[in-house]
């Protein structure tokens, strides 16, 4: 089991591109209140069954590059996200510190379980080790 520490209202990224439109879909996510909350969803058309308005609580952004919906999203103690592959989904993770995760590489077809849990810093050690 890999574990990836996200501090209290730190974010982090997962990204993949879209099967139908072949474009890329980012998902920001911060640890808030004990919940792991859909902060942001970017992406490039609203065809194929992306987002077309905003949620409740949420609202719709146009840039010069993205398609934005901020706020309304999913909010939730825990959540299981599908990988793809080199051909389909092409899943990364960003974290905290910038660092890149291509997962549909390290975990291709895989389901990986995110969630919000309290720790220490020396229990997080302690479970590393052991």
């Amino acid at each position: 089991m890999s574990v990836c520490p996200v501090a209290p209202r730190d974010s982090f990224m997962l990204s993949f591109i879209h099967s139908v439109e072949k474009t890329p879909v980012e998902s920001e996510f911060r640890v808030l209140s004990g919940k792991v909350r859909q902060w942001e969803e970017r992406f490039l058309s609203h065809n194929a069954g992306l987002p077309t308005e905003a949620p409740p609580n949420g609202r719709f952004i146009m840039d010069k590059k993205w398609m934005i919906l901020r706020g309304g999203g999913l909010a939730v103690r825990s959540f299981r996200y599908r990988v793809g592959n080199e051909q389909f989904g092409r899943n990364y993770m960003v974290l905290p510190n910038g660092a890149k995760i291509l997962l549909f590489e390290e975990y291709p077809g895989r389901i990986l379980f995110f969630s919000a849990e309290s720790t220490s810093f020396l229990n997080h050690l302690f479970s590393q080790v052991f």
